[in-house]
């Protein structure tokens, strides 16, 4: 089976976002089919009409404040697999740089200033990395999923160039023994990590969508389980080549649940619909955003999208590679959301799947009692790493799938 099938596909990540105080003013926003169920949750349902139109304030980003497309003195210059950003007080940003196991920090001036952490399970190092996410304008963190463990970071008494760990704590307990960590979603400002948890894959050959679990661990590494168990990821398992053996393929575009922290609440999402629940850690559901996107059929040119992550040339993309996306995409349908980000005040960013044939995904923005306060049209090779104020952290991929690192302002469409 070609590399393209044999790992998990994943169009974006999700990925936590720090403050973000680009938004109009009070009188623009618009709150849409409010009301209050019996049990006192609010729910505000949205008309979203297609192809990036909207009544909502338009907003841009602006032109790059602040781009690196290389590190000086890396033995491999490229950026590899950015994983995150974060900003510290000073304007400082901090670059998560999965491919090197590092963290990146760069001055508010664009200067390279040093490099934190390395490949490794001591203290200060990193097996894999997701994150950076701010959790307030002194402290981020960074989670390793093959140690489990997440760390706190905060700027140290020496200066604001220095940067020291100030907690760090492993989860020690899941829902289910049986249960591993597929994705980490952020951590909340109270210092909780929001962890995506999978049960075993059903050996049964066909489409399969073993349980899934949102978790949250403590600082004392005690996962409790946030709402109950649901779907996991599509999983597509194959005729076994030999026995004692299977073959298990991942769905590029799977019907899997969305989170992320916001404030000292988590956000969840199913993509097979424009509904996200804002909850609290004890599984209590405060509020419900939907919104009237319906899912769009998949295209050769999604599959496409995909295949090209894999190979050198879009010349090198083979009918026999997309084949088998087809057979592990039964609903033949794109999902609706693609990420879920939030901002320091608890306002909501909601992106959808990206559209292939416009070249374009939408994202708006909601305050936390769900009204709509902006909408922000993207290209397909940008994705959102974090925001502070009005200026936004992406990573950026060019013709030759290089990434590239940007800060861009946020900036209203005046009519």
């Amino acid at each position: 089976m070609h590399k393209a099938l044999s790992i998990a596909c994943s169009i974006v990540c999700g990925l936590a976002l720090g403050a973000c105080q680009a938004s109009p003013d009070r009188s623009t926003t618009t709150v849409e089919g409010l009301r209050s169920d019996s049990a006192g949750i609010t729910i505000v349902e949205h008309v979203l009409p297609a192809g990036g139109q909207s009544s909502a304030p338009a907003w841009h980003l602006g032109a790059a404040t602040f781009r690196i497309d290389s590190i000086p003195r890396a033995s491999r210059p490229e950026l590899h697999k950015i994983s995150g950003a974060a900003f510290l007080d000073a304007g400082d940003v901090l670059v998560g740089h999965e491919g090197g196991k590092e963290l990146l920090l760069f001055a508010a001036d664009g200067h390279f200033v040093r490099s934190i952490g390395r490949g490794g399970s001591g203290p200060g190092e990193f097996r894999a990395m997701a994150g950076p996410w701010s959790l307030d304008r002194q402290r981020f963190a960074v989670v390793d999923g093959v140690t489990r463990r997440t760390t706190v970071f905060a700027p140290a008494p020496a200066g604001p160039d220095s940067i020291e760990r100030i907690t760090a704590f492993t989860n020690r307990t899941l829902p289910d023994s049986s249960y591993f960590v597929w994705r980490s979603f952020g951590v909340t400002r109270t210092g909780a990590t929001i962890l995506w948890v999978m049960g075993p894959p059903i050996m049964a050959v066909g489409m399969t969508r073993p349980n899934m679990s949102i978790v949250a661990v403590d600082s004392t590494g005690t996962a409790v389980r946030v709402g109950p168990d649901r779907p996991g990821l599509e999983q597509y398992v194959m005729a076994a080549q030999k026995e004692g053996s299977f073959s298990l393929g991942m769905s590029p575009f799977a019907a899997s649940p969305l989170a992320t922290a916001c404030g000292d609440r988590v956000a969840v999402a199913d993509n097979q619909s424009y509904t996200v629940s804002m909850m609290t850690l004890d599984s209590r559901v405060v509020s419900i955003i939907r919104a009237s996107v319906p899912p769009r059929p998949v295209s050769d040119a999604d599959y496409r999208a995909v295949a090209r992550n894999y190979v050198e040339q879009e010349s090198d993309i083979t009918e026999d590679m997309l084949a088998p996306m087809r057979l592990m995409t039964p609903r033949g349908l794109l999902p609706v959301l693609s990420a879920l980000h939030c901002d320091a005040t608890g306002r909501l960013w909601v992106e959808e799947h990206p559209d292939q044939t416009r070249g374009e995904r939408r994202v708006t923005g909601y305050t936390t009692d769900g009204a709509r306060r902006f909408v922000l049209m993207l290209p397909v090779t940008m994705r959102i790493l974090g925001v502070q104020d009005t200026t936004v952290a992406v990573s950026v991929t060019d013709a030759d799938g290089v990434e590239h690192f940007e800060l861009r302002p946020v900036e209203r469409i005046r009519q």
